[in-house]
């Protein structure tokens, strides 16, 4: 059996470029297609948490876009 494409999920930013060697070898190996998956998670809003939401919202946005930045590099 051959895998004709391979999802490495890259969320895990201390382990990305661990699992992206290992990822590309086995691509290598079934001469296989690459795809990286990184997620940026919802924010989790609780009952009567409304106060300095937008801020909570911003602060969630930009750290995952700059995080997402780092991952598109290394993935690239």
């Amino acid at each position: 059996m051959t895998y004709k494409t391979i999802l490495v999920n890259l969320n895990d930013l201390e382990r990305n470029e661990a699992l992206l060697i290992c990822a590309a070898e086995l691509a290598r190996n079934f001469d296989s297609h690459l795809q990286g998956l990184y997620v940026i998670p919802a924010v989790e809003i609780y009952a009567g948490a409304d106060f300095g939401m937008p801020v909570v919202f911003e602060g969630n946005r930009e750290t995952y876009q700059k995080a997402e930045k780092s991952v598109r590099d290394l993935f690239e």
